[in-house]
């Protein structure tokens, strides 16, 4: 029995692989629907990988903000420090 919901634990249970836990966190439900079979769109696929590009293009473009930022906070604290060094 599975102590969080009294349900039998069965042996039939389907693995997840790695790449279906990539799948899940791209699109939850995506992966759902695709593991119980339901069929795609004509055109999903174009549109998958439209998403898919949109949203890497998206993480670059953080990716380089937070660099610039963590670049920003680094000359600030550097600043800092040489006025304080200055004045004492």
């Amino acid at each position: 029995m599975d102590s969080d919901n009294s349900r039998p634990v069965t042996s039939s249970r389907k693995n997840i692989s790695a790449s279906e836990i990539a799948e899940y966190h791209f699109c939850s439900v995506a992966w759902f629907l695709d593991r119980n079979g339901v069929p795609r769109e004509p055109g999903s696929n174009r549109r998958l990988m439209t998403g898919y590009m949109n949203h890497q293009q998206v993480g670059r473009k953080i990716e380089t903000s937070n660099r610039l930022m963590t670049g920003m906070t680094v000359l600030l604290l550097l600043l800092i420090a040489f006025l304080v060094a200055v004045l004492i």
